[in-house]
């Protein structure tokens, strides 16, 4: 059964992905890098979250701790770049 953290009113939450209740949590370490070259030049920031996977179809889910957050938003003062988002200028 999953962890009590990912449980909604004493049920276990079901997959985003495939629905599935057959789900577990482990920890993790997690090693943020801020995207493009200029975050090459940046410290990258550690997390230590608890992962809710899916044994069904690998869909995963954690939630960041204060402390990883706080960093990367102290740390990261420009507009935020992910995928290939065409309306950004280069």
């Amino acid at each position: 059964m999953a962890h009590s953290l990912f449980q909604k009113e004493g049920q276990a939450m079901k997959c985003l992905s495939c629905h599935s209740t057959n789900q577990s949590v482990f920890p993790a370490e997690i090693n943020i890098h801020f995207p493009g070259w200029e975050g090459l030049d940046r410290p990258t920031v550690w997390a230590f979250p608890q992962l809710l996977v899916c044994l069904g179809c690998g869909f995963t889910q954690f939630t960041l701790p204060n402390d990883p957050v706080r960093e990367l938003k102290s740390d990261w003062h420009l507009p935020l770049r992910c995928g290939r988002d065409d309306s950004i200028e280069k």
